[in-house]
């Protein structure tokens, strides 16, 4: 009875030790370790804080739109938004405007009048699977627009020339294809559309024709979409051609029998030529020969013997002042007087 009692007193002696012995170590120094905590806290939430970091950045806005509605003209349209971004200091910084993108989408309206829009962001996939947890902020937030019915509608398209031809060079014609457009646009705008214009094509110092040039269309403005980007212009450019007048040209009597001559004074006369600017504009009196063709002459008397004018090539004679003159023809050997009056 005696040892029974013994080894329960001993038992109860020894728990009570171990648990004294657990608050001793739980409580012994108990400041220090609450401090410790605490600091170690502080560590933590200090580390949370370097890590994270905000970056702002500017970001072009796009309007959504539908087929039915647009915004309307002369509405004053943010170009741009500012986007800030809370996550990640070290992968911020990596980050640029080209990972997002903003718009305002006004597809939901359908009738014509003035609404407020948020503006909505949306960051790639891979500042999605980089940035977590990620915080977006957007200025402005909304924006006040008025939009408009959209209208669609076909134009002519207009060539834009720039410069003249080399000298001696004419543009003749331009041609353009596609010759009309479709468009799209406030309703306001494509009802007084009339055309759109293509960029400038030069012909400045050029000699020979300006052949399937692929040329961009003008923007017209940021609400109308053109269905043609680029066109096809042609250009012909030919040589000018001009008339010229050579005066005093004289002429001399060709194909005359050896056995006659002919008393009557040579005359003079002008003749107007035509040609390409470029083979005439230089041309003098001596780069002709005018000669009344005498082989009808037979005999002694007056005979209408015809005048023919030789030009170099290329040049045609259109006129001239005599076709023929009437010359007075005598034997060789016998003196005669000049006849000054026969033409």
């Amino acid at each position: 009875m005696n040892r029974r009692h013994s080894s329960r007193d001993d038992f109860g002696k020894a728990g009570k030790s171990k648990f004294e012995q657990f608050k001793e170590v739980l409580f012994s120094d108990l400041p220090v370790k609450i401090t410790c905590i605490f600091i170690a806290f502080l560590i933590c939430v200090f580390y949370r804080i370097s890590a994270f970091g905000s970056e702002t950045y500017t970001v072009p806005l796009d309007i959504k739109s539908s087929d039915v509605i647009m915004v309307e003209t002369g509405s004053k349209v943010p170009r741009v938004v500012e986007v800030t971004l809370t996550g990640n200091r070290n992968t911020l910084a990596n980050i640029s405007s080209d990972n997002l993108s903003a718009y305002v989408d006004i597809s939901s309206k359908v009738k014509a009048g003035s609404y407020n829009f948020f503006v909505e962001v949306i960051p790639d996939e891979r500042i999605l699977q980089q940035l977590h947890p990620l915080q977006i902020s957007v200025k402005p937030e909304q924006i006040t627009l008025s939009v408009e019915e959209e209208m669609m509608g076909f134009v002519k398209v207009v060539p834009t020339i720039f410069g003249q031809p080399a000298h001696g060079y004419e543009q003749v014609s331009v041609t353009v294809e596609p010759t009309t457009v479709e468009v799209h646009g406030p309703k306001s705008v494509i009802e007084n559309l009339e055309s759109v214009q293509t960029e400038a094509v030069s012909i400045d110092g050029v000699s020979k024709d300006v052949s399937e040039q692929k040329v961009a269309l003008s923007d017209i403005n940021s609400f109308v979409d053109v269905s043609d980007k680029y066109v096809i212009v042609n250009v012909d450019i030919q040589s000018i051609s001009e008339r010229k007048t050579i005066t005093g040209l004289v002429v001399e009597y060709d194909s005359l029998d050896s056995d006659y001559s002919i008393v009557t004074k040579a005359p003079s006369m002008d003749i107007t030529i035509r040609g390409k600017l470029l083979d005439i504009e230089n041309l003098k009196k001596n780069d002709f020969s005018a000669s009344a063709n005498c082989s009808a002459v037979d005999g002694e008397g007056n005979f209408l013997v015809p005048i023919f004018v030789f030009a170099p090539e290329n040049v045609q004679v259109v006129s001239q002042t005599l076709e023929s003159i009437s010359v007075k023809a005598i034997r060789k050997n016998v003196e005669v007087e000049p006849d000054e009056t026969a033409f």
